[in-house]
């Protein structure tokens, strides 16, 4: 279970700094500032989260089915579908009529939902999670 749960602190912190990097990336390359929507806090803490519920979600799974590379591929699917699914979310937030460039808010933070996955999937071989 700790090796669980590492795996998703590791994953979430990892994306938390990839989204940060790509955040100051595309500010910079659109010259756009959302930081009265999205700042370091939110991104860092939304990574996390998501990653160990990702991973609680996975242990729960490893306690209902026994083959190991079965979880993997049902959990795989699972984490992608809802990480899709969460896309839908920034076409629906209101922004702040002051803001600049509206139509750029998606951009930035669409890419940031798949970091969290990519690096749980990433880091896989890593965490084999009792697997000799």
């Amino acid at each position: 279970m700790q090796k669980i749960f590492l795996h998703g602190l590791g994953a979430g912190l990892i994306s938390a700094i990839v989204c940060l990097f790509y955040s100051e990336l595309y500010s910079s390359a659109m010259d756009v500032d959302f930081s009265d929507v999205i700042n370091i806090f939110s991104v860092m803490g939304t990574c996390l989260f998501g990653s160990l519920i990702a991973a609680a979600g996975y242990y729960f799974l490893t306690t209902k089915v026994s083959d190991r590379d079965i979880v993997d591929v049902v959990f795989n699917i699972i984490f992608l579908t809802l990480t899709f699914l969460s896309c839908i979310y920034p076409f629906s937030v209101r922004l702040p009529f002051e803001l600049e460039s509206p139509e750029l808010f998606p951009g930035l933070v669409i890419p940031m939902h798949f970091f969290p996955v990519l690096f749980w999937i990433a880091f896989n071989p890593a965490f084999k999670h009792g697997r000799s």
